[in-house]
């Protein structure tokens, strides 16, 4: 009888560690990343990063913006800071319009995350803000048509 718990506590332990609820690694532990497009600001003080993640056969690759600091390479544990997530994606492009204003242009994209500012503390103390802007440039809508109707493709 003795056994039998001890084996019902270790498959409940194993099953927990298998577990997170800390989404701090949304790509996911196997997860490729690949850096598609690196832009430095107007000013040279932050830099904007587009990349690629790719999780294996079964997910869809997902595309990721970030801003960051010069030089600062982007890593798995990144990804929960990133300013734009989203897959599904077409034509998607960063370019700096003017200084600290980043647009994000996307002809189709299932976008699962957004924000429209970046600052940090280790810049001008909070004080260095880049607006971000969303812009599609699709003429039929943001969705694909599979994205439409998943369930009859």
């Amino acid at each position: 009888m003795s056994k039998l718990i001890i084996l019902i506590l270790f498959s409940f332990l194993m099953s927990l560690a298998s577990c997170s609820s800390d989404n701090s690694n949304i790509a996911g532990g196997n997860t490729s990343i690949t850096e598609l497009k690196r832009i430095a600001s107007l000013d040279n003080k932050v830099e904007a990063v587009l990349v690629e993640t790719n999780s294996g056969a079964t997910v869809a690759t997902g595309n990721f913006v970030f801003v960051v600091l010069p030089g600062k390479k982007i890593s798995n544990d990144d990804v929960r800071l990133s300013l734009f997530r989203a897959d599904h994606c077409s034509a998607v492009d960063i370019e700096w319009k003017q200084n600290q204003q980043l647009l994000i242009k996307y002809d189709k994209a299932r976008i699962f995350s957004f924000s429209n500012f970046w600052q940090a503390q280790e810049l001008d103390n909070w004080d260095y803000v880049v607006e971000v802007v969303l812009k599609c440039t699709s003429f039929d809508g943001q969705l694909s048509e599979r994205d439409k109707h998943p369930m009859t493709q």
